[in-house]
């Protein structure tokens, strides 16, 4: 029984749903916990939850979280509306962008500077 494969015969026997839940609570170490050493010096916290509710479930972060890293694809929307939302938590903000096969800070986007928003040189950050 590995991590990344299906067991067939499983999967029919207890059916779809019993089988996904056994799955992840056999593998949930090395689906969700473990990394690869390159990111071994990052400092995170990892959550994860099963629920049997389709509703919207609610975790607070506010006190348990210091800032927020940026993949370089993310949506300039999503980036500003996760910045608008936990502007009053006093955390830090920062993107990552890849070049040369590796990443780097974002030091060139303004919009992660501590106190942009409130200072003279807010113009330049845009907004969408």
């Amino acid at each position: 029984d590995h991590e990344y494969m299906i067991n067939v015969d499983l999967l029919e026997t207890i059916g779809g749903e019993a089988y996904v839940r056994e799955h992840l609570r056999r593998h949930v170490q090395t689906l969700f916990f473990e990394k690869m050493t390159d990111w071994r010096d990052e400092h995170e916290w990892r959550c994860i939850v099963f629920s049997n509710t389709d509703g919207d479930l609610y975790l607070e972060l506010k006190d348990s979280i210091t800032g927020v890293m940026f993949g370089e694809n993310t949506d300039e929307k999503v980036v500003q509306d996760v910045m608008d939302l936990s502007e009053s938590w006093g955390l830090r903000y920062m993107g990552l962008k890849w070049k040369n096969s590796g990443p780097w800070y974002d030091y060139m986007n303004l919009r992660f500077m501590p106190g942009i928003k409130n200072s003279l040189w807010s113009y330049l950050v845009k907004r969408v």
